[in-house]
């Protein structure tokens, strides 16, 4: 008489998440986080990741000036570019994402984003000595510019 196999416990096989259901997942935590409709959420997301090559550009633009971008999401979302020195620059708007972009410029930073990674790069040491609880290290890349 042949013997019945046995029955083969099921295993629970990785779930693997289609990006579609990464965005929207997401999206809702962003809708949650700034208080915005899911499809605001998704036209944000997407405008920010369509923007890496304008925030790339920008950065070109302004290398001797530039002391850092941010991406606001409250008030309103926008791209913000603090430039050192007084000369303004105007404001501009980029179709991004399925939105408008605005790109404000503010001006008045001490100091250049390279100049003050080049600083923390000089000073490192001293910085870390000086932290009851220094962090990791943390390697700080780009070249140092002085402005």
């Amino acid at each position: 008489m042949p013997i019945a196999p046995s029955p083969i416990a099921p295993v629970d096989a990785p779930q693997l998440q289609l990006p579609v259901d990464a965005a929207m997942q997401d999206a809702a935590e962003y809708a949650r986080r700034f208080g915005v409709p899911l499809d605001v959420a998704l036209h944000r997301m997407r405008a920010q990741a369509a923007t890496i090559p304008v925030t790339d550009a920008l950065r070109r633009e302004f290398a001797d000036r530039l002391a850092g971008i941010a991406v606001e999401h409250d008030p309103a979302y926008r791209i913000v570019v603090l430039l050192t020195g007084t000369d303004p620059v105007a404001d501009r708007v980029v179709e991004a994402g399925g939105m408008s972009v605005p790109l404000v410029f503010r001006t008045g930073a001490a100091a250049t984003l390279d100049r003050i990674l080049g600083q923390i790069r000089t000073f490192q040491a001293a910085i870390r000595a000086a932290l009851p609880h220094p962090p990791a290290s943390v390697r700080i890349s780009g070249p140092a510019r002085s402005s």
